[in-house]
């Protein structure tokens, strides 16, 4: 009843054939459902991998359009600071040359009024000595 390839396994109450051709065959499809599995596996990855390299690449572009667009807009804003800088110099420049104008004019005339102070209470003061007599009047000035 049983080929010489064949013996009887016993599990679990029950007994099973256990030939050599069928336990090869088991293996055999195991083998063919894990090689399936692995390359739906590696095909995933790979096509995972696309997209991320993809997706990599157009982040990568958009990143270097944004940073152009950024150094430009840099750029033009320097050109903007230094074209007002230059206005604002031209405006201020003038007005600073005045300044010290003033200024040094303003030192001159105080100079000026002292002396003239002095000279005019000199005079007062001859002139009150001199009609007074050694009196000074100091509501003359």
């Amino acid at each position: 009843m049983w080929s010489s390839s064949s013996r009887l396994v016993q599990s679990r109450g029950f007994v099973f054939e256990a030939s050599s051709s069928c336990i090869l065959k088991k293996l055999i499809n195991i083998l063919q459902i894990m090689n399936s599995i692995l390359r739906n596996g590696m095909e995933a990855n790979q096509v995972i991998r696309a997209q991320l390299s993809s997706v990599a690449t157009s982040s990568l572009e958009d990143l270097d359009v944004a940073n152009m667009n950024l150094l430009c807009s840099i750029e033009d804003s320097f050109k903007l600071d230094n074209e007002a800088r230059g206005n604002i110099d031209s405006m201020v420049d003038p007005c600073c040359n005045d300044l010290r104008d003033l200024k040094s004019g303003h030192c001159h005339k105080i100079v000026e009024i002292t002396e003239n102070a002095g000279k005019c209470l000199e005079k007062e003061y001859m002139a009150a000595y001199t009609v007074e007599g050694y009196s000074f009047s100091a509501a003359s000035c």
